[in-house]
């Protein structure tokens, strides 16, 4: 729980045998407060700095530039990231190539401070003479850059990118090109679709929310569907359909209005095949148990059973006059079974369609259903 008693662990372990240390340089949290603010990585450096074997640091990278920023405040050998890694896999190249780029950006820098004083001290040469006070401040200046440019070189990290990985492809892949890398490896190698959206989510959140696809994104069953959103959120990005606001949420609502009727049918389908079946076995007309409460209830009917004192007694009464038919869209505007994806088998009459219904159990006539 500090950090004295950290540094003697940790050479404990180190005289143990240990080989390698990662690091979390948070403190320890409770069951409630996993938790305790950003990483404290001062106190990495101070590990790295009593120990011989590599030291890994974790915690506060959530990006390239915060990765790279680690290991220049910590010192330690290398980074493990977990958050910032789900919304970036590309983070290790993108921190090389950035640390690359910065390399040659500071030995330009030294290479022009350098030069800077060579053309002062050759002109003032050339004159056969000192530099003069203007001379020798344009000296000190470049020569303060000079020193500035190799004490960053020497705390940028030296990172490899891969052999096959160009440093230009690293900067140009988006987070819908790793989404869809992504959508191939799953392709290739199935796995649940619950994993699968969580991926994607953390992969193309930006984009998603910003193209309202977030909660189209969340209600996908395959991984087709899947790849469709990534597909739109493409077109979006690159100006090959048209955004307007709203519009992909009228268009999920549309899609899940659907997907509602389809289930609903299905599900009355199966209840009028099964009262056929008993009917047939019964030796009775198809008819004989389709009949018993197929009739709509009218207004004055839904009216009389909501001022009944008690609900059994609403039930009872529903149940004998009205049982084909579902009470909770007739009485409350919302059919109770809007959320099984199984549908809903009851019928509901458009003579009772109200301002306060549910999405789910929008206007439908008698013969579409429900569950």
């Amino acid at each position: 729980d500090n950090l004295d008693d950290t540094l003697v662990f940790v050479q404990q372990l180190q005289d143990a045998g240990c080989a390698l240390l990662a690091v979390h340089a948070r403190y320890r949290g409770s069951p409630m407060h996993r938790r305790d603010g950003p990483a404290h990585l001062e106190q990495v450096r101070a590990i790295k700095q009593v120990l011989s074997i590599p030291v890994l640091t974790n915690g506060n990278v959530r990006d390239a530039k915060e990765l790279v920023r680690s290991l220049q405040l910590t010192g330690a050998d290398g980074v493990m990231s977990a958050e910032g890694a789900l919304d970036d896999p590309a983070i290790f190249a993108r921190a090389a190539a950035a640390a690359s780029r910065e390399q040659r950006r500071l030995k330009k820098a030294i290479f022009a401070a350098k030069e800077r004083r060579r053309a002062i001290r050759a002109t003032a040469a050339r004159a056969g003479r000192s530099p003069t006070a203007s001379e020798r401040a344009m000296l000190s200046e470049a020569k303060a850059a000079l020193l500035a440019a190799r004490e960053s070189k020497r705390g940028t990290p030296k990172l490899r990118l891969p052999p096959t990985v160009r440093r230009e492809q690293v900067f140009l892949t988006s987070p819908i090109d790793l989404t869809e890398q992504y959508l191939e490896l799953v392709g290739a190698h199935p796995v649940d679709m619950t994993h699968v959206i969580f991926h994607v989510r953390r992969l193309a959140k930006q984009l998603l929310t910003l193209y309202e696809l977030m909660p189209v994104l969340e209600r996908c069953a395959t991984l087709d569907t899947v790849k469709e959103v990534v597909s739109r959120c493409r077109a979006y990005s690159e100006g090959r359909l048209q955004f307007s606001p709203c519009a992909e949420s009228a268009r999920a609502a549309d899609e899940e209005r659907r997907a509602r009727k389809q289930a609903n049918a299905a599900r009355r389908a199966e209840f009028v095949a099964r009262m056929i079946t008993k009917a047939r076995k019964e030796g009775q007309p198809d008819e004989f148990y389709l009949r018993a409460g197929r009739d709509a209830p009218t207004d004055t009917d839904v009216d009389r059973v909501r001022r009944m004192r008690s609900e059994p007694q609403q039930v009872r009464f529903w149940h004998a006059h009205f049982r084909q038919h579902c009470r909770g869209w007739y009485l409350h505007g919302k059919c109770p079974y809007v959320a099984d994806p199984r549908g809903c088998g009851f019928l509901h009459g458009a003579e009772c369609v109200n301002q306060n219904h549910s999405p789910g159990c929008s206007d439908r006539t008698e013969n579409e259903v429900e569950e």
